[in-house]
């Protein structure tokens, strides 16, 4: 579960989101808004990656930025690739935390990638990295999940496998979704909306 109390939320002092108080619990939540209206902002700090200018953000009960408590996974609109194979791209969360690999296999499989798991994924399309990306979240089956825009330039084949990937494992964890996707809204349990820095 993540708590906002009272948050303020922005770049140098400037707000963009103001005194969100929310609660988001299990289930898929989808944060709909224009653009920049918010909504990576938003995303940023309920993973620990931007402090608020004022409030508190709770994870569990445990303020993300002061006490010491899992950290939501983020995956970022824009794709970070390693210069590395796709395999060892979704692989990497998994061998940070001493985990087998085999679960980067699986989840590679289960998205039709077997074939080109050995392949240097820097000189994939955009769209297989946006997807090598996103598996390696998925991968590591984190408690709190928190995807920017994860749609953005896949194919519509790839796009029904996430939908179908995350209805399906997401129903007892925490699935955050910052998009203005219309068929995402499909999916979510909760819908929230960003209105003039404000969180409807």
């Amino acid at each position: 579960m993540i708590r906002l109390e009272r948050v303020t939320l922005g770049y140098n002092g400037r707000p963009i989101l103001r005194d969100i108080d929310l609660m988001i619990g299990r289930g898929i939540t989808l944060v709909t808004g224009e653009n920049g209206s918010g909504k990576t902002t938003l995303c940023k700090a309920v993973s620990g990656l931007l402090p608020p200018i004022s409030g508190r953000i709770l994870v569990r009960g445990r303020d993300i930025y002061r006490e010491d408590v899992e950290k939501p996974v983020y995956i970022h609109d824009k794709p970070v690739i390693l210069r590395r194979s796709v395999l060892e791209n979704i692989a990497y969360g998994l061998r940070i935390r001493g985990e087998s690999l085999d679960r980067a296999v699986e989840i590679a499989r289960e998205f039709g990638l077997e074939d080109i798991l050995h392949e240097p994924a820097w000189k994939l399309s955009s769209g297989y990295q946006k997807l090598v990306s996103i598996l390696r979240g998925i991968a590591v089956e984190p408690n709190i999940l928190v995807l920017d825009e994860p749609l953005n330039h896949l194919d519509r084949r790839f796009r029904k496998k996430i939908l179908d990937h995350l209805s399906e494992n997401y129903r007892e964890k925490t699935l955050i979704i910052a998009s203005h996707r219309e068929e995402l809204r499909n999916i979510a349990h909760t819908t929230l909306e960003i209105i003039d820095g404000m969180i409807k």
